[in-house]
């Protein structure tokens, strides 16, 4: 007496199918796994969906003078977050992120500019957070200006016209850390460092300097970057 086992290649087929029609509709957006890494060999990995993003997780003041940090604003009081193993350090960002309204109005500028410029929405905002707190007029003592904080050479170099306008400052703020990421091979503590004292003071120190304003920028925008990525 013989069996009839059941033709598998059907069910097999139709599941094939189904799973097609699901994910036909994905080209508006694109779930991708982005994976960051700092100079600790510390790995993060994302993997939420970002409508038209380039996935890329490619942030700070940028200074005029690689001798010396500056060109942070005052804002110096957010949430900080070890480099090392992801040890907590006192941190005041703790249960999460209150948005005011000058960072939601400017959101979807914040999206445009960071899809425009293959860098992570979540860093540029996290960027802007740690440096100016999304006030479009912000001067620091040290003369950096707007919303990312940027010194004059800085904005002439970027080519940015109008450093308060939002768009030009973010423009020339991305661009210029996107230039930072590169030049350090994508190692984002470093690009960070770079951002807010100058490259020339990553290289002569061969990492992060030791200046305790930028140690704190770095793990300040991390902490946040953290934050608006966990949202």
């Amino acid at each position: 007496m013989s069996c009839h086992r059941p033709d598998s290649g059907f069910s097999f087929l139709t599941l094939m199918l189904l799973l097609i029609f699901l994910f036909a509709d994905q080209s508006m957006s694109v779930m991708a796994i982005t994976i960051l890494r700092d100079s600790n060999g510390n790995v993060y990995m994302t993997n939420k969906i970002q409508p038209r993003v380039v996935a890329s997780e490619s942030a700070g003041s940028a200074v005029a003078d690689d001798r010396i940090p500056g060109g942070c604003s005052k804002s110096d009081s957010a949430g900080e977050v070890s480099l090392k193993k992801g040890k907590k350090n006192n941190s005041p960002v703790r249960k999460g992120l209150k948005l005011s309204s000058r960072e939601r109005e400017l959101s979807p500028l914040v999206i445009e500019v960071a899809r425009e410029l293959s860098v992570s929405p979540y860093l540029v905002k996290a960027m802007i957070r740690a440096e100016s707190d999304y006030r479009a007029e912000t001067v620091s003592r040290a003369g950096a200006k707007g919303l990312m904080q940027l010194m004059d050479v800085t904005a002439r170099e970027m080519n940015v016209k109008d450093v308060f306008d939002p768009k030009e400052n973010m423009f020339g703020g991305v661009g210029y850390f996107k230039k930072m990421l590169e030049r350090y091979n994508g190692i984002i503590d470093l690009a960070l460092a770079a951002y807010n004292a100058g490259p020339g003071n990553v290289d002569r120190h061969g990492g992060i300097p030791p200046f305790e304003e930028t140690r704190r920028y770095v793990r300040k925008v991390l902490d946040y970057w953290r934050l608006y990525r966990d949202m």
